[in-house]
């Protein structure tokens, strides 16, 4: 099928990073090819050269019969990197995106084609298409573990609080570090106020990829569950915070999808005002929902 006006055919999206980053990648390229109608590919060559946060990680999740895997062949890539180097000359694709190209989000067409290589961290930029989005990151059937049952069954049967403390890159890793920063007490007393002054009795399920280091920083936490690894992936864990009614996030995108799934009618969610740490990228930053509470 092809979008007559546009003359897009197939929304080809480049996945990198790790899984919250994929997913916002998915997101956008999802919602791009449901609103022309196109076929949507998920570029897999970036994993070729970098797999550091465990390659294709979205694959867990049911995604959409609408998305094939491809990866890139020589001519295509070496026409990606040329397009890259002359962006700023590139004409933009009329009826297909409302947001300007940017260093980090970048789209180009070529022939029946609309490549999209960027991070696409807004939710404005696919919210329309929510309910198809969420469907699509339902868990695959696995093997449960008895304690990833255990904790599920805590979580539902409690005023369930999920709270991300994101270690990990954030400290190992220079560039990361100094992108994102790391979140310290302060924020979470803060955060943990805000539950506090709307929730009765909360119950608070700590996920975290240095666990050790969460009960040292966190042991304020009453009532707390400290939540080592249920599972050998990530998504099982995401699926738990998920699962939470109340969400305390890092600045992580791994614990925002785990928010934003969250389906809790009633759910709060307490995100860090500070998602970067250069405090002019800060500003331009558009990733928390409105309705969500910043300290």
């Amino acid at each position: 099928m092809m979008d007559k006006s546009t003359g897009i055919r197939v929304v080809v999206c480049r996945l990198k990073g790790g899984l919250g980053n994929q997913m916002f990648q998915f997101a956008y390229g999802y919602a791009r090819a449901l609103r022309l109608n196109a076929e949507l590919q998920l570029d897999l060559s970036y994993f070729d050269k970098d797999a550091r946060h465990g390659g294709f990680a979205i694959e867990r999740f049911e995604l959409s019969d609408k998305a094939e895997l491809i990866k890139l062949g020589f001519w295509s890539k070496t026409l990606v990197k040329l397009e890259e180097q002359v962006i700023g000359r590139v004409d933009r694709v009329r009826g297909i995106v409302h947001e300007e190209r940017t260093l980090e989000n970048r789209f180009f067409k070529y022939g029946s084609q609309l490549y999209l290589n960027g991070f696409w961290q807004n939710p404005s930029l696919f919210d329309v298409y929510t309910q198809q989005i969420k469907r699509a990151f339902r868990l695959k059937s696995f093997d449960y573990s008895s304690e990833f049952l255990n904790v599920k069954s805590e979580i539902l049967h409690s005023q369930s609080v999920g709270v991300h403390f994101r270690r990990g890159d954030y400290v190992s890793d220079k560039n990361a570090a100094s992108v994102h920063g790391v979140l310290g007490e302060a924020y979470y007393l803060k955060a943990v106020q805000k539950i506090e002054e709307s929730i009765e009795c909360p119950r608070y399920f700590v996920f975290s990829d240095d666990i050790k280091a969460a009960k040292k920083e966190l042991d304020f936490l009453e009532n707390a569950v400290f939540v080592d690894s249920v599972s050998d992936s990530m998504v099982a864990d995401m699926h738990l915070m998920s699962l939470c009614k109340y969400n305390i996030i890092a600045n992580s995108t791994y614990s925002w999808w785990s928010a934003w799934l969250n389906d809790n009618d009633m759910k709060m969610v307490v995100a860090p005002k500070q998602w970067f740490s250069n405090q002019e990228k800060n500003q331009q930053c558009k990733i928390i929902p409105s309705e969500w509470i910043t300290v």
